[in-house]
């Protein structure tokens, strides 16, 4: 991490309730360097069931919470030098996996309040759908579905995918 890259579809913050982070995470844009790529939407009532988008094109990346776009990361140009796509900044073309978790504290989070404790999420769903409307990636027509036997998140093929996440955060 970060050189793989990581995408925060939805990342709420324990110390702000109703405040949702979508970010991106390569060599290059991370809080390490303070360089991180992203934005911040409120939503009214963090305990209540919201959906989460992320419409995820081979250019560009769109964040949503309950149909609102609040962020777009564009693939930036690729360089002269290398006559490609750098890789520390778009790390984006290779297969991923969806991980859903709870994190508390750290540099983010700060300090563990008891009182906030238990925390939990709760996901309704979370859909992986073609934006080609085939049911199969647009960019290498590989199946949108969990190979057999996966166990700790969902295989993707990154290129041309809507990634819905319907989920309450709170305690």
């Amino acid at each position: 991490w970060p050189r793989s890259g990581e995408i925060d579809v939805m990342e709420h913050i324990g110390g702000a309730p109703g405040k949702i982070l979508g970010t991106v995470h390569t060599s290059l844009y991370n809080h390490k360097r303070g360089t991180q790529q992203g934005h911040f939407w409120h939503v009214q009532d963090p305990g209540a069931f919201h959906t989460y988008e992320l419409r995820w094109e081979q250019d560009c990346m769109e964040w949503s919470v309950d149909g609102n776009r609040y962020f777009v990361f564009r693939r930036p140009e690729p360089t002269l030098r290398l006559g490609h796509f750098n890789p520390a900044r778009w790390p984006f073309d290779e297969p991923f996996h969806i991980i859903l978790n709870v994190a508390l504290g750290g540099m983010l989070g700060g300090t563990i309040d008891d009182a906030s404790l238990p925390a939990a999420m709760e996901v309704d769903y979370v859909r992986v759908e073609p934006t080609n409307g085939s049911g199969t990636c647009a960019h290498c027509h590989a199946p949108l579905a969990a190979p057999a036997g996966l166990v700790g998140g969902l295989f993707l093929c990154p290129l041309s995918v809507v990634i819905l996440i319907a989920a309450a955060c709170g305690h």
